[in-house]
């Protein structure tokens, strides 16, 4: 059922983030403002994976003094939380959660997502279900994204072009970086950036299951589980 509900708008938001965040420093949501930029990938991925916040406060409470009312921080947080839930099915949660969450971060900066944006239509589609962990534990999703980017921007603007238009390149960049654990995030970013490479799988063993029950129907049932 999920194959068939509308993805235009999420993977317009993709190009967009690919395009303006990843291969530029700007912003996804803000013409004209510098917020994906290794200096504030640095900063925010320290505070929050490096160094990060203990203790029983909810996680929009330590996300907020993770972003230090820095404004680059807060845009930054609150695009990299877009990110986090633009392709969650809406029945997981809803569009005006998401649309509202986002808010609340931008509004640590005075701002707001613009009911006209395509980030707002695209909360309104959906791609998957990604499992009880990742919705529990926004703080390592969040942080994958954080890692990637800053280590993407550690690499000249014409490699890091090249690796984001091979889905295999990518793959393996990706998993440079693998403590072990590999997170909904590794699926869910490479489906993003490349649909037609990658499944619409978030969680591993589902992955490994499926590998395995249909190992007989193919020539190689143990080479690289994505391919």
């Amino acid at each position: 059922i999920l194959d068939w509900q509308p993805r235009t708008a999420i993977q317009d938001v993709v190009s967009g983030w690919r395009d303006r965040c990843l291969l530029d420093d700007g912003s996804l949501f803000f013409d004209g403002e510098q917020v994906w930029t290794a200096g504030n990938l640095a900063r925010l991925y320290r505070n929050m994976i490096g160094a990060p916040i203990g203790g029983k406060r909810s996680f929009t409470e330590k996300f907020r003094e993770q972003l230090e009312a820095d404004r680059g921080l807060v845009l930054l947080g609150a695009e990299t939380m877009a990110v986090y839930y633009l392709s969650v099915w809406i029945e997981t949660v809803t569009p005006a959660t998401k649309r509202a969450r986002v808010n609340d971060v931008l509004s640590w900066a005075g701002e707001q997502l613009a009911d006209d944006s395509i980030v707002w239509r695209a909360f309104a589609e959906g791609i998957h279900h990604p499992g009880r962990h990742y919705l529990q534990r926004p703080d390592l999703q969040i942080g994958f994204i954080l890692d990637f980017g800053r280590r993407l921007k550690e690499q000249p603007a014409g490699l890091r072009r090249e690796i984001l238009a091979d889905p295999w390149r990518l793959r393996d960049f990706m998993d440079v970086a693998d403590d072990g654990t590999t997170l909904a995030m590794r699926h869910i970013l490479l489906h993003l950036l490349h649909p037609g490479s990658f499944e619409r799988i978030a969680i591993g063993p589902h992955k490994r299951l499926i590998a395995s029950t249909y190992a007989d129907f193919v020539r190689d049932s143990q080479g690289d589980l994505d391919e």
